[in-house]
């Protein structure tokens, strides 16, 4: 009995011996942080996601036709000379009102201005037709400025035996192309020359805009 207990307390001694024996783990403090390098070259990129808006610079390239939905209405400016190709025909609508006015007469020769049309500023002036239907020496339209501080035009007409008409034709169309407009308005309208043996019968018209 004695001996067992000797046994038991030398084995105790010997496990406590043994457990002091045991080395303890050096426990290290974490390394600071530090910047990392990258050195690959363009050739050998490394992949990455951007986050949020990303600056880009230089030359973007895409490779295909990709659709670009634009979320708004922005304003695109074009540099002076650029080209624009439209593809198909499109339809181009000119919001325009159209306007006119023309008045038959038979007018015998007279030194005054036999009729006039009051042709308001808003309106551009694109064409004036005065046809006879009648033998007639001369007779004589105009287009001017509403003020009369200009003359546009100033035409005698008169039919094939009008010795004194600029035009024998026995009608005359004046077209002005892109337009006329005067902030003072217009005026056109014709005479009756006043030579012997002089008759005037026919028709005068005017024809325009509003833009």
């Amino acid at each position: 009995m004695k001996r067992n207990k000797l046994l038991l307390a030398a084995l105790t001694l010997a496990l406590i011996l043994a457990a002091l024996m045991v080395p303890t783990a050096n426990i290290s403090a974490a390394p600071p942080q530090q910047n990392v390098n990258v050195v690959n070259t363009t050739a050998d990129p490394v992949p990455t996601v951007a986050q949020g808006t990303t600056a880009v610079s230089g030359s973007v390239n895409v490779s295909n036709t990709p659709n670009v939905n634009v979320a708004n209405t922005p304003t695109v400016g074009l540099t002076a000379g650029t080209s624009v190709g439209i593809s198909g025909v499109p339809t181009v609508n000119i919001a325009r009102t159209l306007v006119h006015d023309g008045k038959a007469f038979s007018l015998l020769p007279d030194p005054n201005i036999a009729f006039e049309f009051a042709i308001p500023a808003n309106v551009v002036l694109t064409d004036v037709v005065l046809s006879l239907n009648a033998p007639s020496v001369a007779i004589t339209i105009f287009v001017a400025e509403g003020d009369n501080s200009k003359t546009y035009v100033f035409q005698s007409v008169g039919s094939a035996s009008s010795t004194f008409a600029g035009s024998t034709e026995g009608r005359a169309t004046i077209n002005f192309q892109s337009g006329l407009q005067s902030a003072n308005g217009l005026r056109v309208g014709l005479t009756c020359n006043n030579i012997g043996g002089n008759t005037c019968a026919g028709a005068l018209m005017w024809s325009g805009y509003q833009p």
